[in-house]
């Protein structure tokens, strides 16, 4: 008998641990008529999902004995039992039969269990580390159904199962909605990006604020700021055209030597995303390559500027902004002391929307995608009157922030999914959930 950390008022029995095979069966049918069912598959993040969707016209199963694979009646749960252990599991709750491969386990429950339950409790540390310790194979590893029914789980009343499945259920829906809010404004971010700015070789974008018609000006970035690097050598600096000078006096190539010989003790990431790389609310924004971050009082700059990476643009999420204290890798460009004529957020918005596409044909191949100082020196950019800049960066701004907005409801929504996953199931006792049990 056991009880959880945390439960609902009202509810105070011990729960009963219950063997699989008491509580499950087996429950998948061959096809052996050639029904025209379509086919799914079983994903982490989606559950079941058309293999038409899952792979480009059914990829490689798309010419498989249909008549070998199961028949998932609603109601009924599925997974691979190879891919088991990175959460691949699904509830078939779409109302009508479908067929999955033949290496697929299928099995139902029986009226003592709800499936809501169960199926948040399959995404539990427990029973991933049921999983780990009864998976079996060479170089790759398996959890067939008989392993399930070598353990046990703890149930309480249906009432209280259905109770806690809801909980879940509203859990997951939020997330589900957040997700989806971020997604949609995600997309329309991107769609305003392309659209937005001139593309290559034109002067206006395709949709602009009203009451603006003028022409947008072109420069080179190297005319409209200063560019420096975090080389602590000079190997890479080149010289500034003495015109460029004379327009520009403040944008100079700088090499940060001296600024290096202090402790700098941060990377910039070309693998995480803004909102992973910059610790929000804290008092410096840090940019880390290791998912280990470290914090310092110290740092180097304390100014607005927009940063790159030289390399891994490929990945494309390698644009920052900052405007505070922050440090720099030595693989970093940092891009600040904007002229009167072009503003640091504009610039950066502008500079991520169009840096990749443009960089990618220029870029100097080796075993990743590389930039020079060079290359971002030599970019043009095209930019509009100080009052249509304000239009489009108060814009993307706020875009930004409803971005923020649900990615840190997501992030909050997890946390807590996560800490009542753990303390709303009973830990398995010591040798619960071994056979003989």
């Amino acid at each position: 008998m056991s009880k959880p950390a945390i439960r609902f008022a009202g509810f105070n029995d011990e729960w009963e641990w219950r063997k699989f095979t008491d509580i499950t069966y087996l429950a998948g049918e061959k096809n052996r008529e050639n029904l025209p069912l379509e086919s799914y598959s079983i994903t982490n993040e989606s559950g079941f999902i058309p293999q038409n969707e899952q792979f480009e016209n059914g990829g490689t199963m798309r010419d498989a004995d249909k008549t070998m694979y199961y028949i998932v009646s609603p109601k009924s749960f599925a997974y691979n039992p190879a891919r088991i252990n990175v959460g691949s599991i699904g509830y078939q709750d779409l109302g009508r039969n479908v067929i999955v491969s033949s290496l697929y386990e299928v099995f139902k429950t029986i009226a003592d269990v709800d499936d809501r339950f169960l199926w948040h409790w399959f995404k539990t540390d427990r029973f991933r580390k049921m999983i780990e310790q009864y998976q079996e194979g060479g170089v790759r590893l398996y959890f067939y159904y008989d392993k399930l029914c070598r353990n046990s789980i703890a149930l309480p009343s249906i009432a209280e199962q259905a109770r806690i499945g809801r909980v879940f259920d509203r859990i997951d829906h939020l997330l589900s909605l957040h997700q989806q809010e971020y997604d949609k404004l995600a997309v329309v971010k991107k769609s305003l990006l392309q659209k937005m700015f001139p593309r290559e070789g034109e002067t206006v974008p395709e949709i602009r604020f009203a009451g603006f018609t003028v022409a947008w000006e072109q420069c080179k970035a190297i005319e409209l700021c200063s560019i420096s690097t975090g080389k602590s050598n000079t190997q890479d600096r080149i010289d500034v055209p003495s015109s460029v000078i004379e327009q520009s006096p403040k944008c100079l190539y700088l090499s940060n030597k001296d600024l290096l010989d202090k402790e700098a003790v941060l990377t910039v990431s070309t693998e995480k995303s803004n909102a992973q790389s910059r610790i929000d609310g804290g008092e410096y924004p840090f940019y880390v390559r290791s998912p280990i971050i470290e914090r310092s009082h110290k740092y180097l700059y304390d100014e607005e500027a927009v940063l790159t990476v030289g390399d891994g643009v490929g990945t494309g999420k390698v644009f920052h902004y900052v405007n505070g204290k922050y440090d720099l890798h030595q693989r970093v460009y940092r891009m600040f002391g904007f002229n009167s004529g072009v503003s640091a957020k504009y610039f950066y918005y502008y500079f991520s929307s169009h840096f990749y596409e443009r960089v990618m044909t220029m870029t100097a191949k080796t075993s990743v995608d590389s930039v020079r100082l060079d290359m971002i020196a030599d970019m043009k950019i095209v930019f509009p009157s100080e009052d249509e800049q304000t239009d489009i960066t108060a814009l993307f701004d706020h875009l930004d922030y409803l971005l923020t907005i649900h990615q840190r409801e997501l992030s909050k929504l997890q946390k807590i999914k996560k800490a009542l996953l753990q303390k709303m199931f009973p830990a398995h006792s010591s040798g619960r959930s071994r056979e003989g049990d």
